[in-house]
């Protein structure tokens, strides 16, 4: 089973327990597919884990033989006052998350280190702004996982 084509625009997150803004949860055992979620024109409070959070390891990991598909995620205009990360990006080495947009989003305070992208096929950032810097690519990081 999966989820597609979710349109999500003119929101106001202020919930001070709000843990992340978008966030899609598989594993190898899960499977199934998240496809063609669009976010736009969103003023979000602040966040404890990350804005955008895709984890291909959550409660489980790779070899069970059903990859999932995680592709089409955008998010144009969307401002975080605070967020612990500005994105989790975990994709399986042979099964890479798809196409990753962020367009014109601003997080004005970040209080952990550079987002995390692991495995990722397409991940395109156009004007993103984190703390004041404008990131173009993201950093290198280390699997944790």
């Amino acid at each position: 089973g999966g989820i597609r084509n979710v349109f999500a625009r003119d929101l106001t997150m202020t919930n001070p327990n709000l843990l992340y803004c978008i966030r899609a949860k598989t594993n190898s055992a899960r499977g199934g597919f998240v496809e063609g979620i669009y976010m736009r024109d969103v003023s979000v409070k602040g966040v404890a884990t990350s804005g955008l959070n895709i984890d291909y390891y959550y409660s489980g990991g790779e070899g069970d033989g059903h990859n999932p598909t995680v592709t089409d995620i955008y998010m144009r205009n969307v401002h975080f006052q605070e967020a612990f990360r500005a994105w989790n990006l975990y994709g399986f080495p042979d099964d890479k998350i798809g196409t990753v947009t962020l367009v014109d989003c601003e997080f004005d305070k970040v209080f952990g280190h550079h987002p995390p992208t692991h495995n990722i096929a397409d991940l395109r950032l156009i004007n993103v702004v984190i703390e004041g810097q404008r990131i173009d690519r993201p950093e290198p990081s280390t699997p944790s996982h």
